[in-house]
């Protein structure tokens, strides 16, 4: 048996079997490049490049739960290179000695949801301070500075719990 003809053959009938095995599902235009040229968009995720988390105050009183965001350059611009984003909210302690801070901050996609959780605690200095007995309120600000986009809306929640959500001019 001739083993190098039997092979030859093989390849050569492989060779019309896989013909079109490899065609792509866009017929070629004229000029060679495939008739759906869509170039896939870049990334619509931004950076948070810097952040701040301030108490404002911390007094007594009923907490409204209040919350409000600002955008710079106001109105927004697209191109800009960075955006500041202000969000401030009244978040409520169970006693004197309860304060904020942030949790967590999930920066979601330019021109999504930012999600902003604020969390209230008693700090570990003042775990055996005597605290007045009263619902708090506790001012808070946040500062978000992002490059390469921003969020469209900021949803807020103070301990897990939703605070509110806020829709930011486009």
């Amino acid at each position: 048996m001739n083993r190098r003809a039997l092979l030859g053959s093989l390849v050569s009938t492989a060779g019309v079997l896989c013909a079109g095995c490899t065609r792509s599902d866009t017929d070629p235009s004229e000029d060679g490049t495939p008739a759906d040229s869509s170039t896939p968009s870049p990334t619509a995720e931004y950076r948070v490049v810097d952040r701040s988390f301030t108490v404002l105050a911390n007094e007594c009183g009923t907490p409204t739960g209040e919350i409000d965001a600002s955008l710079e350059p106001d109105p927004p611009a697209p191109d800009a290179a960075e955006h500041v984003l202000t969000v401030s909210g009244l978040a409520m302690g169970t006693d004197s000695c309860h304060t904020a801070r942030l949790a967590t901050l999930e920066p979601g996609e330019s021109g999504g949801t930012m999600i902003v959780d604020v969390e209230t605690y008693v700090p570990d200095s003042d775990a055996d301070m005597v605290c007045l007995e009263c619902l708090v309120a506790i001012e808070y600000e946040l500062v978000v500075t992002t490059a390469g986009g921003r969020p469209g809306t900021v949803v807020v929640t103070h301990d897990g719990e939703r605070a509110g959500q806020i829709t930011l001019p486009e």
